[in-house]
């Protein structure tokens, strides 16, 4: 099933107006989780995201647990550099002998940032095929050793330093971490901060630099609630945008602190969009036509929207530039090659530099339209609201969208897009 093609059609109006429930942040929820492992297991996660992201990696650290520390453990990531990154670090103070991998796609998905600060510290890695690249050999649960300073390179993923925050009270000791300018998606790095902070671990980012002070390992019943994922709610801020006289209510959606996806409120905002909070959530509807003729976008601290940008930019037919998208060859797939390529019968798309431009609209107005997804959950859900463009569109391998937001199709089902597996 999972390669079947899903045909949308934007069939019919509702009359009601729907409510839609997203799925609770797998950022926040994956951060929490590695957490309990290194500072507090008596911390109660409630509303842990059910995303194949955050399964995978609860099972993953299960295994770790539990595994023979004789025989050599695969850990196998999958498609999650979530997973692959936070554990990497993680093994390095789990007694025995790991091969960590991944797909074909994660072996190609750079790690030697993470690797070099951890190597740094004495920790036992090697690279078993290409230098730079997963897999890795890790041989952990050797003491590591610092001068209370690690140096690291995060400018192709933030990850590799939430990787180490996240194993810091492993290492029982005060540290400061320096981290090289033009750190990629700062927001993550943020994220995984205030959560250490919540928890009453005693670190804060002082310039350019984290500084850590030793917090022994709590052993306190702690609860903590994840809030609701709004790399999830925006394809329905976009989708409100794309369509007038839409309306729609996304249940337990608040405004947020946490996550930098949270700029689509204005965006949107920009193309007419209304937004009111309640206590039940947020209501959405399109009340002008205003758009603007042209929007320059950072993307630094929202990489995981740009897809959604474009579609939005192209819905629309708002020229426009996207800046610092250059990760986005690292992500799931080349998401700049998949956009440029996906879209080029609609719009012409440039990735010039570290910006994506995006100048000039197709005429013809197609009555189909097929998409690839390249096994990118970001991809299929952004390129699916063109559904409310086009009279039909064709999403190939739609099940990839379990990765972040299981519900998505029952999502937009609910919006009255008629859906087809082929």
């Amino acid at each position: 099933m999972s390669r079947l093609a899903l045909s949308l059609h934007n069939a019919y109006k509702r009359s009601e107006i729907p409510v839609l429930e997203v799925p609770t942040s797998k950022s926040i929820s994956n951060r929490l989780l590695m957490l309990q492992h290194t500072f507090n297991p008596n911390l109660n996660i409630k509303q842990l995201s059910t995303s194949d992201d955050t399964q995978l990696l609860n099972d993953l650290l299960f295994k770790i647990k539990t595994s023979n520390t004789e025989e050599i453990v695969e850990i196998n990531a999958q498609n999650c550099g979530t997973a692959l990154r936070f554990l990497c670090a993680f093994l390095c103070f789990q007694k025995g002998k790991y091969i960590l991998t991944g797909s074909e796609a994660m072996k190609n998905r750079p790690i030697k940032g993470l690797v070099d600060a951890l190597l740094s510290c004495g920790a036992t890695i090697s690279y078993t095929e290409k230098e730079g690249f997963p897999p890795l050999k890790i041989t952990g649960g050797n003491s590591l050793v610092i001068n209370e300073i690690i140096n690291i390179d995060a400018r192709q993923s933030s990850q590799f330093a939430s990787a180490i925050l996240l194993v810091l009270p492993l290492f029982k000791q005060d540290i400061r971490l320096c981290i090289q300018e033009n750190i990629a998606s700062f927001s993550y790095l943020n994220m995984t901060l205030t959560l250490m902070q919540q928890l009453g671990i005693d670190i804060a980012w002082k310039n350019q630099k984290i500084e850590y002070r030793y917090t022994p390992s709590a052993h306190i019943r702690q609860e903590i609630t994840v809030e609701s994922d709004w790399s999830a709610a925006a394809y329905w801020f976009v989708w409100a945008a794309l369509n007038p006289d839409v309306k729609i209510s996304i249940a337990n959606l608040q405004k947020s602190e946490l996550q930098g996806d949270s700029i689509i409120e204005d965006i949107v905002k920009k193309c007419g969009v209304e937004v009111r909070y309640n206590k039940e959530g947020v209501f959405l509807q399109k009340t002008t036509d205003t758009k603007p003729l042209y929007m320059d976008i950072d993307a630094s601290n929202c990489l995981d929207l740009v897809p959604t940008f474009v579609v939005l930019c192209c819905g629309l037919k708002i020229k426009a530039t996207i800046r610092n998208v250059g990760n986005l060859k690292y992500k799931e797939s080349n998401r700049i090659h998949a956009l440029i390529s996906e879209l080029k019968e609609i719009t012409s798309i440039q990735h010039i530099e570290n910006s994506l431009k995006i100048s000039s609209f197709s005429t013809n107005n197609p009555s189909s339209l097929h998409f690839q997804t390249y096994d990118d959950h970001r991809i299929a859900m952004s390129l699916a609201l063109l559904s409310g463009v086009f009279p039909e569109i064709y999403i190939e391998n739609p099940s990839c969208v379990s990765k972040s937001y299981p519900t998505f199709w029952e999502n937009i089902g609910k919006l009255g897009v008629k859906l087809r597996y082929q």
